[in-house]
């Protein structure tokens, strides 16, 4: 997504919102990464575990399905589209994954030491999922579905 993109088309007037029903018969062009970033920031999808479990929130894939038969009974037609692979600023997300998987370790040495309260909040802040890192994840879904 362009940053900025959103603040600019809701100044100059360009949002609209309608129902599913006056999208029917259209194919509707989804920008993935924004999409999936969307689905992170749902209250719904807010889990404390995803750094443990292999950092896939459980609730990603009921919820793509969901809105892809939502898209399906209304006769929508979604077109993914997923960005190119980008190499700028690899160094510092190498240097942040570094520093999450020790935080995700001091998680885990608290869970050894029988201390699930201290464990459960220490993997709940331990990392942000990124959207680009879920992009295949979502691919897979949108394709099974």
């Amino acid at each position: 997504m362009i940053l900025g993109f959103e603040e600019w088309a809701t100044q100059a007037q360009l949002v609209e919102h309608c129902g599913f029903e006056q999208l029917s018969g259209c194919v509707l062009a989804i920008e993935a990464e924004h999409y999936i970033t969307t689905i992170l920031a749902s209250p719904s999808s807010r889990e404390p575990l995803p750094p443990a479990l292999g950092g896939i929130p459980f609730m990603i894939e009921t919820q793509v399905a969901n809105q892809i038969d939502e898209f399906r009974k209304h006769n929508v037609t979604p077109f993914f589209i997923f960005s190119g692979l980008s190499f700028n600023g690899q160094e510092t997300k190498l240097r942040r994954a570094l520093q999450h998987a020790k935080k995700i370790n001091n998680a885990w040495d608290l869970y050894n030491d029988s201390d699930p309260d201290r464990a459960v909040a220490a993997f709940g802040s331990s990392c942000k999922i990124m959207s680009w890192g879920l992009c295949s994840t979502v691919v897979k879904l949108i394709f099974h579905r």
